[in-house]
């Protein structure tokens, strides 16, 4: 095991007091956002270990951790630096290292930090108050939002958009309010444009189910899944492998990737359909090109909840006798990881939980149907979320706290 050198580089050729007030200064800012935080920290890795001056660690979703390791840099940032901490990184269990500086910034080692997952911070201890670092913003947050329609109001449009299927020997037997947990990633894409030789950095605000990963739009007036791409959750590793690889180049040639990757021809051709096939890459010919399709449509949740007059709460709703709370299901790390294979970076992940009244359709037989849903804040039909909710568990779980509707 490596020996520890007591002597971190971060109080190295600089006074100690305005050191102190930096870091001072950074967990402050860091606990507000709800991390937990240690000063001067030993990272130990399978061989090796290291100490940070900040060590910034949250829990924004069951079975998530987020570890971001923080050094304070005197002096200036060379490519040598970087290399190092390149090195840290591959060794240490750390999700993102950030280099906190008061010096001047090399651009060789400002471009090499950007492809190594290093973030570089620069500024004065003058400008402490104005010092906001996109890493660290807020991570997660959780709001409800109550339903606009009353239950009554729900059963008249259910038994109404129901008619025509009642005529064919099925009816209306119960309605509940339902929450589905949406999840909504906010942050920043470096679109490469190949052909014009620029990069287009934009903000993307995108939004995923919590159950099964499929993309949220609106249709209409009312939220719908765009189930031509089927789910997000779907997308193997070795996938996002080799779109983390297309985005850092913008194209390059089926027998380039193979060989740059290590991944046979034949193989490595199933990987990237599943990537044309979720509109994330296109082929021609023997050329493969990353496609930023996915974040053409933005959506805002909040804001179409605020713009409707919904009342949100910030906390996840109580799953009462009344209401129905669908847990999340799907792993938000993996959405993370594919924002982050199309050269992106998150700053928040929110999870909105909507709410649907679903009425539930059954046979003469007993036999339940797909379940019809509604939207809580629009009363409009959501068709694809019936797909959704088809789950034998989930109805099991809706249908035992649906209130009867009356015949």
């Amino acid at each position: 095991m490596d020996n520890i050198d007591e002597s971190s580089e971060s109080t190295k050729e600089k006074d100690r007091q305005e050191i102190e007030r930096l870091i001072s200064w950074l967990i402050n800012k860091l606990r507000e956002k709800g991390f937990v935080v240690k000063r001067r920290e030993v990272i130990e890795g399978e061989r090796v270990r290291h100490i940070v001056d900040i060590l910034a660690e949250a829990n924004p979703l069951p079975d998530v951790n987020i570890k971001i390791g923080i050094l304070i840099h005197s002096n200036d940032v060379k490519i040598e630096n970087i290399e190092k901490y390149i090195a840290w990184l591959n060794e240490l269990p750390l999700d993102k290292l950030v280099i906190v500086t008061t010096g001047e910034v090399d651009v060789e080692a400002y471009e090499l930090a950007k492809k190594f997952n290093i973030d570089i911070v620069k500024f004065s201890s003058k400008e402490f108050s104005k010092f906001k670092t996109k890493t660290i913003e807020k991570t997660y947050e959780e709001f409800y939002v109550e339903p606009l329609i009353s239950m009554n109001e729900a059963i008249e449009i259910l038994k109404k958009e129901g008619k025509s299927l009642l005529a064919r020997r099925k009816k209306l037997e119960a309605c509940s309010l339902t929450y589905i947990p949406m999840i909504m990633i906010k942050g920043e894409m470096a679109e490469k444009h190949i052909e014009e030789e620029r990069v287009t950095i934009r903000n993307i605000s995108i939004v995923f189910d919590g159950v099964e990963g499929y993309k949220v739009i609106t249709r209409g007036e009312s939220l719908a899944l765009e189930e031509d791409l089927g789910s997000f959750m779907d997308i193997p590793e070795e996938s996002l492998i080799v779109l983390r690889k297309l985005s850092e180049y913008g194209a390059l040639e089926i027998s380039e990737l193979s060989g740059t990757l290590d991944i046979p021809k034949d193989k490595l051709k199933i990987l990237i359909n599943i990537l044309v096939a979720k509109s994330l890459a296109d082929i021609y010919g023997d050329l493969v090109e990353v496609r930023y399709t996915l974040f053409a449509y933005s959506l805002d949740l909040e804001e179409f909840v605020e713009r409707l007059n919904a009342k949100i709460h910030t906390s996840a709703p109580k799953d009462e006798e009344n209401a129905v709370v669908l847990p999340i299901k799907v792993n938000a790390n993996k959405l993370i990881e594919l924002i982050e294979s199309l050269n992106g970076k998150v700053f928040s992940l929110t999870t909105i939980y909507y709410p649907f009244y679903v009425g539930i359709l059954v046979r003469e037989s007993g036999e339940v149907e797909e379940p019809l849903v509604i939207d809580g804040l629009r009363g409009s039909t959501c068709p694809s979320f019936s797909m959704l909710l088809s789950n034998i568990e989930f109805l099991d779980s809706i249908r035992s706290k649906a209130r009867l509707c009356p015949t």
